[in-house]
């Protein structure tokens, strides 16, 4: 992994900002392509990482992600692989995706002064990052080590903002997995409909 990391990094152009986009598994891919998109157009260079083989599965599917500069798990959350990963790819930013925050890698980019932020939160009732207790404590620390969130829904903002009620940036965005849907349809050529139907009003 490491190896092909610094391979890919290697046509990093210096002048440009990067980055770095960090999702768990397949559904939160598609919620960070078309924000990969829009920042790749607007000059930036982007890095994906991911937690899950479902997300290589859909890497593969795709043929890749032709936009970031290097896409590969995640490695291990320990302070070493975090350094090691944070000096290797060296970040503008990083934005997390959905919910998946890791412990080392998000304090360490905080100690480190990266800018950090969480797109398309999500975090349901009941859960244990909600629930008082340690696990409430613990994403408190991690909201606090971003700089924004953005949340899927107002019910969403509301309980991350009862986990982090000093957080001075939490804001509803919606879901960016519907940009995706949107992208994928605009260049999906049209159906092929039998002539008879030319005109008329289809119903699927």
């Amino acid at each position: 992994m490491w190896k092909r990391l610094g391979n890919s990094l290697g046509d990093r152009d210096w002048q440009k900002p990067l980055l770095w986009f960090h999702v768990a598994s397949a559904g939160e891919l598609l919620q960070a392509q078309p924000v990969i998109s829009r920042c790749v157009a607007e000059g930036w260079q982007c890095v994906l990482t991911y937690s899950s083989i479902n997300a290589l599965r859909w890497v593969e599917r795709l043929g890749g992600v032709p936009e970031v500069l290097a896409v590969d798990f995640l490695p291990e959350d320990t302070s070493f692989n975090v350094r090691r990963l944070l000096g290797l790819i060296q970040p503008s930013g990083i934005v997390h995706v959905s919910y998946d925050l890791w412990p080392n890698l998000s304090r360490e980019a905080q100690r480190q002064g990266i800018p950090q932020g969480l797109i398309s939160a999500l975090l349901h009732a009941g859960s244990a990052r909600e629930a008082k207790g340690v696990g409430r404590a613990l994403y408190r620390s991690l909201y606090e080590a971003l700089e924004f969130i953005g949340a899927v829904a107002e019910a969403d903002r509301a309980r991350i903002l009862r986990s982090a009620p000093q957080h001075p940036e939490v804001f509803v965005m919606g879901d960016t997995r519907c940009d995706s849907v949107l992208e994928r349809r605009d260049h999906l050529p049209p159906p092929n409909f039998p002539e008879a139907a030319s005109g008329k009003f289809i119903l699927v």
